[in-house]
């Protein structure tokens, strides 16, 4: 197919230095000048060497010097690019393909992508602390405002079956924040803010939100109130809530129902519904963060702030006037009586102000008296208040004093009690008198202005 000094040697893919070759080379020995052609390699007294062609590229020294035998006693060569090979020889290829690392260097392997629950892809897991202070600061809300608008009331919890009195004590239970409008929106702001922000005011300043487990986005309106419902089972000897104490993803089992986490973030991505109008450097933004920490001291401080209590106790007391009756001298003898009224307070906490609720403030009188009422008598203790335009309340507390009766103890003292919503409307100007009816016969009245 031509003259070999004229046909190019394939390319090994190598970069070679090509070498002239000089005319007639192909037919004469450049060394003897001989017109025979040389013999093979393998001839009497020829040296190997790399055969060059007339026209192209110098033969790999590789190549060449695996064609050359080895030396019966070389070494074998080091390599640095896997084990050693035995000079002469060549490597053989390697049935797995696994590259062959550089000494030193440890293989880095991809990580187990199929065990989706350690670590979440977008964020770590709240901790216990962190989901316990965001629960305290959402109730300081809801407390605090419960004050602000209603009252001391009992306000509602951000998770069921845990309480949320607030006020230090003072809440009352007749005070109730169902009845209050402003209530009932900040409860839905709380469920629409988690639904869709995945945070309250309470997470956002604490730096978490509830995320689906799968997406990493905000669970929705609905998904929010069945884990709210959910809640319920946690709340059961609360072994729920201590729960992520110990769950690889610090899960209540809420959270396990409705496949959710709480993941340490303020930047979640957005819900499906809000994507479109979310920028990307707004998502995380320091002024809602800020201002949701705001709301919560706000919150912290009309809840459990520096409170101040006025109301009282007022007594009118007077002797009462000793009698004869020549009738009844077994009628007891009156010695003293006595009006006490305690007043609906007021409350205030950093300038708020409320009055405290009455029920259970009821006022009484007392009437003490020497000697017993006779056995079997029909006996009781009366009471009457009048107003200044002639209004009259009258009370009667009948006394015990036979084998089965029912009545008030026949001992001194005894009290007649008055409620206190009888006593809302009397104030200044009204007088009372009491005194005590054995058989029809009534003792002199003791009495004096009413306490106000």
């Amino acid at each position: 197919m031509g003259d070999p000094a004229t046909t190019p040697a394939p390319h090994d893919g190598a970069h070679h230095e090509p070498v002239p070759a000089t005319v007639g080379a192909s037919a004469t020995d450049p060394a003897t000048g001989d017109g025979d052609p040389p013999s093979g390699p393998g001839a009497p007294g020829d040296t190997p060497s790399a055969a060059v062609p007339a026209y192209g590229f110098a033969e790999p020294a590789a190549q060449s010097a695996a064609a050359a035998p080895a030396a019966p006693d070389a070494p074998a060569a080091p390599s640095r690019h896997g084990p050693t090979v035995p000079a002469g020889q060549a490597p053989a290829a390697r049935a797995d393909r696994t590259p062959v690392l550089p000494p030193g260097r440890t293989p880095s392997l991809p990580p187990d992508l199929t065990d989706l629950d350690d670590p979440p892809l977008f964020g770590p897991y709240a901790s216990w602390l962190r989901r316990v202070g965001a629960f305290l600061l959402d109730n300081s809300i809801l407390a605090g405002l419960m004050f602000v608008v209603v009252g001391p009331g009992v306000a509602p919890s951000a998770l069921p079956g845990l309480d949320n009195n607030g006020s230090m004590g003072t809440a009352f239970e007749g005070v109730t924040w169902s009845e209050s409008a402003w209530m009932i929106g900040a409860v839905l702001a709380m469920v629409v803010l988690q639904a869709y922000t995945g945070a309250t005011p309470g997470k956002r300043a604490v730096g978490i939100v509830v995320v689906n487990r799968d997406s990493g986005r905000p669970v929705g309106f609905l998904t929010t109130v069945l884990r709210w419902l959910a809640h319920l089972l946690d709340a059961l000897c609360f072994v729920g809530y201590l729960r992520p104490l110990w769950d690889r993803q610090h899960r209540t089992f809420a959270d396990s129902l409705l496949s959710t986490v709480v993941v340490r973030s303020v930047a979640p991505e957005p819900h499906a519904w809000l994507a479109p109008f979310v920028r990307e450097r707004h998502r995380g933004s320091r002024v809602v963060t800020a201002a949701a920490t705001v709301l919560c001291v706000a919150g912290l401080a009309y809840a459990y702030g520096p409170t101040t209590t006025r109301g009282g106790q007022f007594v009118s007391a007077t002797a009462c006037t000793a009698w004869e009756h020549g009738s009844r001298p077994d009628v007891p003898q009156f010695s003293e009586a006595s009006f006490s009224r305690t007043t609906p307070g007021t409350i205030t906490r950093l300038g708020v102000t409320h009055p405290l609720p009455d029920e259970g403030l009821g006022s009484e009188i007392t009437l003490t008296w020497d000697g017993e009422v006779p056995a079997s008598a029909g006996a009781s203790l009366e009471a009457v208040l009048t107003g200044p335009d002639g209004t009259r309340l009258e009370y009667s507390t009948p006394l015990g004093t036979g084998f089965g009766e029912v009545g008030a103890s026949p001992t001194s003292p005894g009290v007649i009690e008055i409620p206190a919503n009888d006593l809302r409307d009397v104030g200044a100007g009204w007088t009372w008198i009491a005194q005590m009816r054995v058989d029809g016969v009534a003792t002199p009245g003791c009495g004096g202005q009413v306490p106000s």
